[in-house]
């Protein structure tokens, strides 16, 4: 079993024609309890060690299906060390993902909304097999390049319970800025220009996975 960990696993995008309808979502709010809890402390678990580059305790809560991914999650966890250093860790969203009624490994989407219905986010995983998973984002908080988490959990059963099936840092502050005000000013980045370039347009330097982050669809 393969989980796209480096693509945020879960990125959220647009929908795909052949992405299996078979699965369901549950949000932070309407998590049951211990449900709820055993998320929260397995996120928080793993955002510890990413924070304090605890290689023994990331690799020791590996989902053994993707042992052999181990390299590229340890690459990623180097790398997240100046994006989160100086933070505190925060939990964020919780999504819990249940796929077990799949047949087979399937292209599969979630679809994530409020119990009003006016906010959904829409989470793709590519050739996921037939289980139950979760998506825990987390913030570095007061980090100055304001590091984002994101961790695909899989259960491995009531004796292992959840385990890492991958997970993806990311910067979340630019220019000391975080997604939220860029998304909401556009007008600014016309007004940009590139140093010693008068008059020419600059664009952002902020990746459009942070206008999902902070921007999930509303309808």
């Amino acid at each position: 079993m393969r989980l796209c960990w480096i693509n945020w696993a879960a990125a959220a995008l647009l929908a795909t024609p052949s992405a299996s309808l078979a699965a369901s979502c549950t949000t932070q709010a309407e998590l049951l309890p211990q449900d709820r809890n055993a998320l929260a402390a397995t996120a928080g678990r793993l955002s510890e060690a990413v924070l304090q580059q605890d290689y023994p305790a990331l690799q020791a809560a590996l989902l053994p299906a993707v042992a052999q991914e181990w390299g590229g999650i340890r690459g990623a966890v180097e790398q997240a060390a100046p994006l989160v250093k100086g933070g505190q860790i925060q939990l964020r969203s919780l999504y819990l993902l249940d796929a077990s009624s799949q047949a087979a490994p399937a292209d599969t989407q979630f679809f994530c909304s409020n119990s009003s219905g006016s906010l959904t986010v829409t989470i793709t995983m590519r050739a996921l097999p037939p289980g139950r998973y979760a998506l825990a984002l987390a913030d570095a908080a007061g980090a100055p390049l304001g590091g984002q988490l994101g961790f695909i959990l899989a259960w491995d059963g009531p004796v292992n319970g959840w385990k890492l099936g991958g997970l993806s840092v990311r910067q979340g502050i630019f220019d000391g800025h975080d997604g939220v005000w860029y998304w909401s000013r556009p007008a600014n980045w016309r007004k940009r220009t590139f140093p010693g370039t008068p008059g020419t347009a600059m664009r952002p330097r902020v990746p459009c996975w942070c206008r999902w982050i902070f921007s999930p669809r509303r309808t």
